[in-house]
């Protein structure tokens, strides 16, 4: 957490996440800082990146850069509605093998929101609706439904 005179400027995080399939290896890496805005609003920066091994020897390394802001607003006493953007880009991607690197121009706009509905002091119910569009036109408008619970113990 970043204080400043005793208030929240923000906090910064740093990850890093090893998958397998048992024949590839993922590893994935990131910074990311999220600032407090007014209102519940936050909106934030992350720098993430990631190293593929895949069967073959061939290494893959692509960063990326996401901007994000959210705000969440009271509709009932019970339900509160998130409205989310997201611009997502992963410019380059870098093939160890074959010593190509691949620019890709294109961004992400990654929007939707999500809903809290409180039934009792400890369970939510959450429900999110997401729609992704990229600039570039071979990738089709994708869209993702998550509906899932929160209990507070």
């Amino acid at each position: 957490m970043l204080m400043r005179k005793g208030k929240l400027l923000g906090v910064a995080s740093t990850s890093v996440t090893y998958v397998t399939d048992w024949n590839n290896k993922f590893i994935f890496y990131g910074w990311s800082f999220v600032k407090p805005l007014e209102k519940g609003a936050v909106a934030g920066i992350a720098l993430s990146g990631n190293t593929l091994l895949l069967t073959g020897n061939q290494v893959m390394i692509s960063p990326s850069i996401i901007g994000f802001y959210t705000r969440p607003y009271q509709i009932t006493k019970k339900q509160v509605i998130s409205p989310e953007i997201y611009i997502i880009s992963s410019p380059l991607m870098f093939g160890q093998r074959d010593k190509t690197t691949t620019y890709d121009p294109h961004i992400s706009i990654f929007t939707g929101a999500g809903t809290d509905i409180r039934f009792t002091k400890k369970f939510k119910l959450n429900m999110n609706f997401k729609v992704n569009i990229s600039t570039n036109p071979d990738v089709p408008i994708m869209s993702v439904f998550a509906l899932g619970s929160k209990i507070n113990i």
